[in-house]
């Protein structure tokens, strides 16, 4: 057996920016508990990681005549498979994990349907190491590795790679911080007998952490960006609240209140801040979208499309003596990241009555207190996939029930009739096409400017409507 050329390792820093579902499969303190290690610890499977890694890779090879995909990862469905050149190790958390509940209901035209409440634990916030291992057998294979490293990277920044549970609706989205490498052959055997990940060194002219902004990669989506002052108070509830707080807090989060490169953080240093959750928005914004295009005159295809475009779960019971659930999938195309409110957002106490509506009246010690978010500022950012022939149409319909969430005509949260909820704009809403394969994209993007973009979107859903009214 020849022995391998180098053996090379990567240590990739990586913070989470919105919290991470990642279940272990058990229900035991919630419906979907986040893995941990016997000690309690939250971690990440590498097979998690090297299955997200390779999916990506595997999408930017398309069209190409050899699977870069396959030679770094390893053939599959083949009788003469090869395993992986590139080890991934699972991703350990340096600091103090912050780990909570929230709570999920199924709606239908903005109603809770009977019986569909769950909890799910999720990892607030953390950052950690991902150690990952390469053998280079043959001359070339090194750079192939590195630029398949490179792509994932960037992917991640980009926010197309995330991890876990509810990836399209704001969950498990992350940052590579800091990508370095080491390398070892027969020239430095000794420097690898000693070598020890504990105590890493960074070696300057082994930092590839400024080549992953350089890396050039194609993406299939299409990004919008919504900057919003919130005019009123926010009541997006969490509940099981804790003894000697109000009745209802408006959801908030420990993530990104420090650096997380910072040593020695520990949750008793941070400070809580409001959150607009994915689901909250896209609930909203898919809802709103509906409505628009039933006034538009959209027909039954069209709207199925567009429903099709947000994902579904189906389950249909198979006929025959023994009932079995058959479930029917489709992920979402567009993904809706989770909102941070500014620092300057204030935490408002209110006192209510309960109401009975039958009899108009106060409810007898149906005296409550909440306390929810007022004022401040977020910015809302929607990924719709453009690599389907309805996708530019359904951009157009999403910028219009953007527009009605800006001028106030569609709030998120509860409270809506008391006024809660209620944004306006805070700028122009930011079109990102760059890289995409729609016409306005890499070659015109710096032609047209934010208001012509949307004009094109626009066109293309009057043009949707006209060719879906003459199938």
């Amino acid at each position: 057996m020849t022995s391998p050329m180098k053996r090379i390792y990567y240590r990739m820093e990586i913070s989470l920016k919105t919290p991470l579902c990642v279940s272990n499969g058990m229900s035991v303190e919630t419906d979907c508990d986040v893995i941990r290690d016997e000690e309690g610890n939250p971690f990440v499977p590498g097979s998690s990681l090297a299955g997200a890694f390779r999916s990506y890779v595997e999408e930017q090879d398309v069209g190409q005549n050899q699977s870069g995909a396959e030679e770094i990862f390893g053939e599959r469905n083949r009788d003469d498979g090869r395993m992986s050149r590139l080890w991934v190790n699972d991703l350990w958390f340096d600091t103090e994990p912050i780990i909570s509940v929230r709570d999920g209901v199924k709606l239908e035209n903005k109603v809770s349907v009977a019986k569909s409440k769950y909890d799910y634990e999720i990892l607030e916030w953390g950052s950690g190491i991902v150690r990952m291992e390469a053998l280079i057998w043959e001359a070339g294979m090194e750079d192939k590795i590195e630029q398949g490293i490179l792509t994932f990277a960037k992917g991640i920044n980009q926010g197309e790679i995330r991890l876990g549970a509810k990836k399209t609706s704001g969950l498990g989205k992350l940052q590579v911080l800091k990508l370095s490498k080491k390398s070892f052959s027969k020239e430095n055997v000794e420097e690898w007998i000693s070598f020890d990940w504990k105590n890493w060194k960074d070696d300057p002219d082994f930092d590839l952490t400024q080549k992953i902004g350089q890396q050039e990669i194609r993406t299939d989506y299409v990004t919008l960006r919504v900057p919003l002052t919130l005019t009123g108070a926010l009541s997006i509830r969490q509940y099981g609240v804790k003894k000697g707080m109000p009745d209802f807090v408006s959801l908030m989060s420990h993530r990104d209140c420090v650096d997380p490169a910072k040593e020695g953080t520990k949750k008793k240093e941070m400070d809580s801040v409001a959150v607009i959750p994915g689901t909250s928005v896209k609930g909203a914004i898919r809802q709103r979208g509906k409505e628009i295009l039933t006034q538009l005159g959209g027909t039954f295809e069209m709207l199925g499309a567009y429903e099709c475009f947000w994902g579904y779960v189906e389950e249909n019971l198979r006929p025959g003596r023994k009932k079995q659930k058959e479930i029917r999938n489709k992920k979402s195309d567009i993904i809706v990241t989770e909102s941070q409110m500014s620092p300057d957002t204030r935490s408002v106490i209110l006192v209510r009555n309960k109401i009975s509506r039958f009899e108009n009246a106060v409810v007898d010690g149906g005296l409550y207190t909440e306390q929810a978010a007022a004022l401040g500022r977020t910015v809302l950012e929607i990924k719709v996939k453009n690599d389907k022939a309805d996708s530019e149409w359904i951009i157009g319909l999403l910028l219009l029930a953007i527009k009605d969430l800006q001028h106030g005509y569609l709030s998120i949260g509860g409270c809506a009739a008391i006024g809660h909820g209620i944004f306006k704009e805070n700028g122009e809403i930011e079109i990102d096409c760059y890289g995409t394969n729609a016409d306005v994209g890499e070659n015109q993007k710096e032609e047209k400017s934010e208001s012509q973009l949307q004009s094109y979107y626009l066109t293309k859903l009057r043009e949707g409507i006209k060719h879906y009214g003459n199938c």
